[in-house]
């Protein structure tokens, strides 16, 4: 099953993440895809309290960014690595209250996927 951001799900609506399509892949300075580094869109209803699947490639990162929403992330695979915080680890998590500036995150050297929850709307600023 994929994920439509703009179907209504039923009250429950199982969700198979190894068969969902990656949605949005990085786009490096160069203009060039980074098929490596890239996300699922499990949840994404327009009201807020988006899922999402992400992957890290193998030494990869992150800008520097925030969301408007507290976060949850849960590390399915690797290591998420986050100055000033740390490593998380596979099935540890992480939480990140609203509007805080951090990152960039990055992988080991196997690279990192986990689980992003949005506690509210959904949205990505880079650090200005």
């Amino acid at each position: 099953m994929t994920a439509d951001p703009n179907v209504t799900l039923a009250p429950m609506t199982p969700h198979d993440v190894d068969k969902i399509e990656p949605s949005v892949y990085r786009v490096r300075d160069d203009g060039s895809i980074d098929d490596q580094t890239w996300r699922k869109t499990i949840v994404a209803p327009p009201n807020g309290n988006a899922m999402f699947y992400v992957r890290i490639a193998p030494n990869g990162a992150t800008p520097r960014h925030s969301h408007p929403s507290d976060t949850v992330y849960i590390v399915r695979r690797g290591q998420l690595v986050v100055p000033g915080e740390g490593v998380y680890n596979e099935g540890e998590v992480r939480w990140v209250k609203a509007n805080t500036v951090y990152g960039p995150e990055a992988a080991g050297p196997d690279g990192c996927e986990f689980y992003y929850v949005s506690m509210g709307p959904f949205g990505s600023d880079p650090e200005v």
